[in-house]
């Protein structure tokens, strides 16, 4: 199986890199960081901003379709919580415009400009997947506790725009299956401020991440399009 996975020198990014070339398959990573950190044995990589310069993209990916190599899943791990200057908001006076869109742009546009980069190398009859890794937080109706403004919002701008997608390539592309999926709260630079506050065996290892997320992935049918998942397959509510 051909596999694409972009965010892929990030804590989940990685290991699930590390986990499809384990597995055989021909990997093909897209980051914004260095294609020599990331793990041996992929097929092809592209260091590129996608975000601000999608016809990078575009030229690989029709390079690699040209090869044969048309992927059939789609993994989007970017994604984006905190800086070294900022952290989560925890009261609605700590929102600010630049936070705010930095939240947007990595995790909800990054996952649309990939999808438009994807949009035209498929045919009606193709089957193949496209993943976006969300987070529960993200989930209006799971709200119960509040702040984490910015990251919340960009997240739930994220689910609508794939329950959006699912809808446009149901018609276009009716084998196709987009999905937002929650990873679990991962040991990565992203949870690594929070992690003290994490109950006993609710902090997944990136490795433990990976292979659950796959299993997912590997039982995905078409009619699941358009769902927010937990990382154990069952569906959440948006």
């Amino acid at each position: 199986m051909n596999v694409i996975i972009s965010g892929a020198n990030g804590g989940i990014g990685k290991a699930l890199v590390q986990h499809y070339v384990d597995d055989g398959h021909q990997v093909y990573c897209l980051t914004h960081g260095d294609v020599a950190a990331l793990p041996s044995g992929i097929a092809d990589a592209l260091s590129s901003d996608w975000v601000h310069n999608p016809e990078d993209v575009v030229h690989w990916l029709e390079s690699l379709d040209r090869q044969g190599a048309k992927p059939e899943l789609v993994i989007s791990c970017t994604g984006f919580l905190h800086s070294p200057a900022k952290g989560p908001e925890k009261q609605l006076a700590e929102a600010g415009w630049e936070f705010l869109m930095r939240n947007m742009e990595l995790n909800c546009f990054a996952h649309v400009a990939l999808s438009q980069c994807l949009d035209h190398l498929f045919g009606r009859k193709d089957s193949f997947i496209f993943a976006a890794l969300s987070a529960m937080v993200g989930s209006i109706s799971d709200n119960q506790l509040g702040g984490w403004y910015s990251y919340r919002m960009s997240k739930a701008a994220l689910n609508m725009f794939i329950k959006t997608l699912s809808v446009e390539w149901k018609r276009r592309y009716p084998n196709a299956t987009a999905v937002a999926v929650h990873p679990g709260t991962t040991d990565s630079p992203l949870s690594a401020p929070f992690q003290s506050r994490i109950p006993d065996g609710k902090l997944y290892s990136p490795e433990l991440t990976a292979r659950r997320l796959a299993r997912v992935f590997n039982q995905l049918r078409p009619e699941q399009s358009g769902d927010l998942l937990f990382w154990d397959g069952s569906r959440l509510d948006y």
